[in-house]
């Protein structure tokens, strides 16, 4: 299990330092207004994605037998509706892209990313299935992989001063290797598997669209409220403008991915699989300690934001530091927020996180058709962020109050 801690831990960080190597060396390649193209695309890319999630993996967890496998009917139906879902996602992106998406640049690249949800939203089945085998591990080394192989992809790309469109696909490349790989491991090392179309199940597909609606509006509301500025601002700012504006946000969103993280691996086993006095102990103490680490993590990048961006951007993007800056001092409320939100998913309240994340968007949005600067770029993020924070440290105090009378009644 430990081996399973350390190779988790290990895939984040790595994920991290090798992400921001690839955003230096595309932000060098592209130029402010090229790289402001690239974030659009992964804005919209990032919201199409949630649109697939009509199919949680959570949904799957109850049917697992002993060794975390599933029956193949269940593999199948998940795969051919995964696939349903991903080819009218991906029409509807082209349709938005030929109608709304204003410059070849952002239409190519966007059109390129869309294109792997066709194969690797359908796939995504065995990689879940190979981590509740046990073997999380497995999957941390073929992500690994793939990053990897995307960034050589990459870096021959720029080498050989490749159009930009071709550095963009490096994704393709990354997402097709996991993809495969984890159904090759899946049937190599796990159990036999063969996709037949008739064993797909009617009732088993009915249960994933009733038991997927309860999150689904909640999690495409968060992923379009986190991604709404770079998306909406695209064509209201200058190009280059918003090309450091897109840089400043991404670099920003690498930070708290690490509180992301850090809550992602340590919540299932200090909070997830507890309950009573040992579940409060241990909430409390990691709530301590992720606002704690977010508030010294965003003083240390606030200070040293001129160099971090130089470093990893280039002096071309000098105008994102101050847009950096900005946002770091809401940090510590997202860090909150991630921390605070692992007692509303164990207590299962599908429908308070949905009305959370909506009323978030919402807001967001608001926000940001009132102004169209940068500084209400990152007030419509941040305010996502601090809307979600308030009802997620609502649930918190009800939940530690009503615990708190119980054990002094006991």
């Amino acid at each position: 299990m430990k081996h399973n801690y350390i190779w988790g831990a290990i895939d984040k960080l790595s994920q991290l330092a090798i992400s921001l190597l690839l955003t230096k060396w595309i932000a060098a390649y592209f130029g402010t207004e090229l790289f402001g193209a690239y974030q659009f695309a992964l804005s919209t890319f990032a919201v199409a994605t949630s649109l697939t999630w009509l199919c949680p993996a959570e949904i799957f967890y109850s049917r697992l037998d002993k060794a975390g496998r599933l029956a193949d009917s269940v593999i199948t139906t998940s795969i051919v509706y995964r696939f349903m879902l991903s080819i009218g996602i991906f029409t509807c992106g082209i349709v938005y892209i030929l109608t709304s998406v204003e410059g070849i640049e952002r239409a190519t690249f966007t059109a390129v990313l869309l294109l792997s949800l066709t194969y690797a939203e359908p796939l995504g089945i065995f990689r879940l299935l190979i981590e509740t085998n046990g073997r999380f591990h497995a999957t941390a080394k073929i992500r690994f992989f793939g990053l990897l192989l995307k960034a050589c992809v990459i870096f021959a790309s720029i080498h050989m001063a490749a159009p930009p469109a071709v550095v963009v696909s490096a994704a393709l490349v990354e997402s097709i290797a996991v993809s495969v790989i984890c159904l090759v491991f899946y049937k190599r090392m796990v159990a036999p598997y063969t996709f037949v179309f008739a064993q797909w199940d009617a009732s088993v597909l009915r249960d994933m669209v009733v038991e997927g609606v309860k999150y689904w509006p909640g999690l495409v509301a968060m992923t379009f409220g986190l991604k709404a500025d770079r998306i909406l601002l695209a064509n209201a700012l200058d190009a280059s403008v918003y090309g450091a504006y897109a840089a400043a946000m991404s670099l920003f969103e690498q930070f708290t991915s690490v509180g992301t993280s850090i809550v992602a691996i340590a919540a299932p086993i200090y909070i997830y699989r507890e309950s009573g006095e040992r579940l409060r102990r241990n909430f409390l103490l990691a709530c301590v300690a992720v606002v704690l680490l977010g508030v010294i993590g965003a003083i240390m990048l606030y200070l040293i934001a001129p160099y971090v961006v130089t470093l990893v951007y280039g002096p071309t993007f000098s105008n994102a530091v101050a847009v950096l800056r900005s946002a770091l001092l809401f940090a510590p409320i997202i860090f909150l927020e991630l921390i605070a939100s692992t007692l509303m998913i164990k207590q299962r309240s599908p429908g308070l996180f949905s009305l959370k994340w909506l009323v978030a968007m919402a807001v967001s949005l608001t926000i940001l058709h009132s102004g169209t600067s940068e500084l209400y770029g990152v007030y419509g993020h941040v305010s996502s962020w601090l809307v979600a924070s308030l009802f997620s440290v609502g649930f918190m105090v009800r939940y530690l109050m009503c615990t708190a009378n119980a054990t002094v009644k006991h």
